[in-house]
C-alpha cells in the first residue's frame, strides 16, 4: 500500500512510525502536521491569526502539488491540532478521492476543541483518551511501547528520571515531585527548552507570578530518542506529568513499564488499566509523601500485553484490527 502519513515530528517517533510501517510491507511518505514558528512568530500569531492561516494553507498546497500524481491507498493524520482545519482536509480529499482516511488524536479534546470540526471527515477516527471516545464516538486506541513484547531486565543506573520539553505545568509539577523525594536519590532530570529567547520569555512570565526559574534547569538541545529510551530503561522510576486535562496515557507510561521501571504520575486514569499495580505506579497528589521504599522495592512483574506494542497500534490504525484493552471507564 501507498500511505501519506501526516503527523507531528516529536522526538523522532515519526521515524519509528515510518520504519515500522515499512516493515509491514507498505510505502510511506511522511509530512509534518504543522509548520515551525519562532518565539516572535508565536506572539504575532495571537495578534495576526489570518497571516498564519495563510502560511499553513500555502504549506498544504505545496504538499498537494508535490504528491498529487501518487495514488495513495490510505491517508493518515495523527493529531493536527494546531493548524489543521476542515478546509484543509476537504482540499486533500478532493485530490485523493479514493483513499481511506484515518485520524488519530493523541491529545485530549479539552485542549484542542477545533479537532471536533474536522474529525468526522475521516472514515475511521481513533483517540487515546477514553473519555473523548465515549463522548464523541472515537474508537479507543491507547498509545504504545516500541520494543515489542520483550522487557528490559538490565542494570538500573538511576533511581529516578524525567525527560520532557518545557511546559509550565510539567515544569512546576516535576519540581514539586522532586522536592518531596527522599534524600540521596540518584536522579536524571532533562528539561528541553527550545531556545534561549523562549527561556527569557518564560523567565519574565514566571517572575510576574512570583516564581523564579534558573537557566541551569534547562537544556537547549534535544536529547535523541534512543538516548532518552536508554535512560528510562536504566531508571528504577520515571516521572510522568501529562498536560492539564489530558486523560490518555503517554508513551512514557507504556515504555517505562515495558522496561520494568516504576512510574510516578499525575494521571489518575492509569488506575483503570489492567496493568495497574500500586507497587509499580504511584499516582501523585499534592498531599502525597514519597518514601524511599517505593524506589528500593523490586518491580512487580507485569504481563505486559502485546496489544500495547507499536506493531499492534499500527495494525489497528492501518487495517482496523481490534484489540481488547480492558480499560475500565
Amino acid at each position: 500500500m501507498k500511505i501519506l502519513l501526516i503527523m507531528p515530528f516529536f522526538y523522532d517517533y515519526e521515524k519509528v512510525f515510518c520504519d515500522e510501517i515499512g516493515k509491514m510491507g507498505n510505502e510511506v511518505i511522511l509530512v509534518r502536521d504543522s509548520v515551525d514558528f519562532k518565539l516572535a512568530n508565536s506572539i504575532q500569531k495571537k495578534l495576526f491569526h489570518n497571516n498564519f492561516s495563510f502560511r499553513f494553507n500555502h504549506y498544504i498546497n505545496k504538499i498537494i502539488k508535490k504528491y498529487k500524481t501518487i495514488k495513495f491507498d490510505k491517508i493518515i493524520l495523527v493529531f493536527g491540532g494546531y493548524f489543521v482545519r476542515r478546509q484543509h482536509i476537504l482540499k486533500i480529499k478532493q485530490t485523493w478521492k479514493d483513499a481511506e482516511y484515518i485520524y488519530y488524536c493523541r491529545d485530549s479534546i479539552k485542549n484542542f476543541t477545533r479537532i471536533l470540526k474536522f474529525f468526522d471527515l475521516f472514515d475511521r477516527a481513533y483517540s487515546f483518551d477514553p473519555h473523548d471516545c465515549a463522548k464523541y464516538n472515537f474508537k479507543f486506541l491507547p498509545l504504545f511501547y516500541v520494543k515489542g513484547s520483550k522487557s528490559y531486565v538490565g542494570e538500573k543506573k538511576y533511581d529516578l528520571s524525567a525527560i520532557f520539553t518545557f511546559n509550565k505545568y510539567k515544569y512546576i509539577k516535576t519540581h514539586e515531585i522532586v522536592e518531596k523525594l527522599p534524600k540521596n536519590i540518584n536522579s536524571f532530570i532533562y528539561i528541553y527548552m527550545p531556545s534561549k529567547k523562549t527561556y527569557l520569555f518564560n523567565k519574565i512570565y514566571f517572575l510576574i507570578k512570583g516564581i523564579y526559574i534558573k537557566k541551569s534547569d534547562f537544556k537547549f538541545s534535544k536529547i535523541p530518542l534512543s538516548t532518552s529510551r536508554k535512560i528510562y530503561e536504566e531508571s528504577r522510576c520515571v516521572i510522568d506529568c501529562p498536560l492539564t486535562n489530558q486523560d490518555g496515557l503517554t508513551i512514557r507510561c507504556f515504555e517505562s513499564l515495558n522496561s520494568q521501571s516504576k512510574i510516578i504520575t499525575t494521571n489518575r486514569e492509569i488506575s483503570k488499566y489492567p496493568f495497574y499495580n500500586e507497587n509499580n505506579i504511584l499516582i501523585y497528589t499534592e498531599d502525597d509523601d514519597i518514601n524511599s521504599e517505593f524506589f528500593r522495592s523490586k518491580f512487580s512483574p507485569v504481563d505486559f500485553m502485546e496489544e500495547y506494542s507499536l506493531n499492534s497500534f499500527l495494525k489497528t490504525l492501518l487495517y482496523g484490527d481490534k484489540f481488547d484493552y480492558k480499560y475500565k471507564l
